[in-house]
């Protein structure tokens, strides 16, 4: 299976039910929500926007050809105080989809905020609802990479991790001492090891990793004050590639220092853009004794006890 069957859905409930978590959870259940409308078509819906879109293709697609998914059933900053068990509360499924399982239902369960969701809402929410065929459940603190994000939307692709990625920690193995087992973010972390112990030498940062910026993913400067700009990429994609390269240059000024980190070196490549191989930075970090212990808190299977509470 390659990694376009590759899926992540969010589950974000306005009901504070542990029992609701912890039922889909035991038997595979994943579940959007938007509106209550049992129809699995855009155009049934009132209210049409991107994520609705975005939710009802993934699952239509699922349903249709299957597909391998991270399904989180963290509870939201606003129901957190409400649940009382960790586990129902920190936990991710992963597995492959039953082709053919979809379903429109009610948990029975009422929603006491219904009348502030605004039109198409009912007391009793209707969910979409698919089934993942011989789930595994972690907890979040068995995988670093499991806590970062793997999607902005409800239901989407998602390609922050390689399949091969996945199915070892479905199979609760650690990951590959190698630089495509890495999350981007984490990426941009050892990116930023690297500039803080390699020329142009990393002093201090300007703003967080990753984060703020459009076009730069590490702004700092070396200790004379002429600032630093990286843009961290796995990409193999030479279009790509060359859209961020060139995305990068438009920040070229006399005060600048520009990295690019990649896979590949840029076709053509300007001369004011150095270059850096994210292969050999992890090497590097890999191998120096203050940052090996970082790559393999990314890396292993962390075992957690089971909560009284699962």
């Amino acid at each position: 299976m390659n990694d376009d069957a590759l899926h992540y859905v969010r589950h974000n409930l306005c009901i504070p039910s542990e029992d609701i978590r912890n039922r889909w959870m035991s038997d595979g259940t994943i579940a959007i929500h938007y509106e209550d409308n049992p129809s699995w078509e855009f155009s049934d819906y009132k209210r049409k926007g991107k994520g609705l879109k975005q939710a009802l293709k993934t699952f239509n697609e699922l349903n249709e050809k299957g597909g391998w998914i991270i399904a989180d059933y963290s509870a939201s900053s606003n129901d957190h105080s409400q649940l009382g068990s960790k586990a129902a509360s920190d936990s991710v499924l992963i597995g492959e989809v039953e082709r053919g399982s979809k379903e429109s239902s009610t948990v029975g369960i009422g929603c006491s905020k219904y009348k502030d969701h605004g039109l198409g809402f009912t007391q009793y929410h209707i969910y979409k609802t698919l089934r993942i065929k011989n789930p595994q459940r972690f907890s979040k603190d068995e995988y670093d990479l499991l806590r970062l994000p793997f999607g902005r939307s409800t239901a989407c692709k998602t390609k922050v991790i390689r399949m091969e990625t996945l199915q070892r920690i479905y199979n609760r193995k650690s990951l590959p001492a190698e630089v495509d087992s890495l999350h981007p973010s984490q990426l941009e972390l050892i990116c930023h090891e690297y500039l803080r112990r390699h020329e142009p030498r990393l002093a201090y940062l300007l703003s967080k990793i990753g984060e703020q910026l459009k076009d730069i993913d590490i702004f700092g400067c070396e200790s004379s004050g002429k600032k630093i700009l990286a843009q961290v990429s796995h990409s193999n994609n030479p279009k790509v590639v060359q859209e961020k390269v060139e995305r990068l240059s438009k920040h070229q000024h006399d005060n600048a220092t520009l990295v690019y980190f990649g896979p590949i070196r840029p076709h053509g490549l300007n001369e004011n853009v150095r270059f850096v191989p994210i292969h050999d930075v992890f090497e590097v970090i890999n191998l120096n004794k203050e940052t090996h212990p970082m790559i393999q808190t990314f890396l292993l299977h962390h075992k957690v006890e089971p909560s009284a509470d699962a």
